[in-house]
């Protein structure tokens, strides 16, 4: 073989390898975000959680029906927690 042959094929080798890591951080990046998503949706939980708080509970005083939205917030964050560690475990056991 010639050495331009080698080098051809070598080269042809390297684009190969290129697209492949061009496809594996295609996919990694979709992962990354679909991570901060739902960890930004958790975060807006929160954020709904704490401006209740303050606006139903510290401001006005007490009431027993502001105590059960509270509990609901809370039942909702439970609730996406408990869905994204379902997830995690889906993912990782397959």
């Amino acid at each position: 073989m010639s050495t331009e042959a080698i080098l051809v094929f070598l080269l042809n080798i390297l684009i190969v390898v290129f697209i492949a890591v061009g496809i594996y951080l295609l996919f990694l990046l979709t992962q990354i975000h679909d991570s901060v998503r739902r960890a930004n949706r958790i975060l807006e939980k929160g954020e709904s959680l704490l401006d209740f708080l303050e606006e139903k509970i510290i401001k006005p005083g007490s009431n027993i029906a502001n105590y059960f939205g509270v509990a609901r917030e809370f039942f909702g964050i439970a609730v996406a927690f408990k869905n994204a560690l379902k997830k995690k475990s889906e993912s990782t056991g397959k």
